[in-house]
């Protein structure tokens, strides 16, 4: 398994300057999305403490921060890490990012009271830990909020051999390790939170960051990323 996550790693850590520059020049406006859309899982009114974990460009994290919350962002890639940093420091945003393992955080017991996570899920040869790790640092009636998609509908279509790319180098061997790489539908990760103690879960499709994806894309590109819209999932911790 240490095997898998340092392949994982090593990809995400390649990944990580095209990852960051994605939308880069609109990030005040992609933050305003995420803020309109989180500030719907935060009681009004009140300054909350949030981990986003699989941070990647700290987008996430950093729109809680900007909202004046307490935000970490946690992520196994060390560069993304130092990137996402350095965009917090770039856009004076008092943002916390530290690498750690989404299936053994490095995080105290009900330190918080939100937790998210965007395109993670499926990355992880045990989700079940990640949820585990999410209800131990969530504080007691605390909110899991889970973004995700369906990325892989071909995910059984061997790649071509001269259009292999660094992704199936990474994760040819790996995917078959990965329970939610294929079928990670919107109805299975919410069943899948509820069966490991979250009640209330519930999820609905992220309408306001697709519109954002759809306006800020060729047709091409997000056919080729989303083949279906991405969704929101959301959780309690009982109390």
């Amino acid at each position: 398994m240490t095997d898998y996550k340092e392949k994982i790693a090593d990809y995400w850590n390649w990944r990580s300057t095209t990852y960051h520059e994605e939308f880069s020049d609109l990030i005040k406006e992609e933050m305003e999305v995420w803020k309109k859309t989180l500030s719907e899982y935060i009681p009004e009114g009140k300054t909350i403490r949030a981990a986003e974990i699989g941070t990647g460009p700290g987008v996430l994290a950093l729109a809680l921060a900007d909202l004046g919350h307490s935000s970490t962002g946690v992520d196994l890639s060390e560069e993304m890490i130092k990137k996402a940093a350095k965009r917090a420091e770039e856009l004076g945003i008092d943002a916390k990012f530290m690498q750690g393992d989404a299936e053994n955080l490095s995080l105290d017991d009900g330190a918080y009271d939100l937790v998210i996570s965007k395109y993670l899920m499926w990355t992880l040869p045990h989700p079940e830990k990640f949820l585990e790790e999410c209800r131990r640092i969530l504080s007691p009636g605390g909110t899991l909020v889970l973004i995700d998609g369906v990325w892989f509908n071909e995910a059984d279509k061997e790649p071509e051999p001269d259009s292999e790319t660094y992704f199936e180098e990474c994760y040819q061997d790996i995917k078959e390790a990965l329970p939610l790489c294929k079928g990670n539908t919107a109805d299975k990760v919410t069943e899948i939170a509820a069966e490991h103690g979250f009640s209330d879960a519930s999820w609905q499709s992220l309408s306001d960051y697709d519109k954002f994806l759809r306006e800020h894309s060729s047709q091409e590109d997000y056919a080729a990323s989303y083949p279906a819209p991405p969704y929101i999932i959301s959780a309690r911790k009982p109390c």
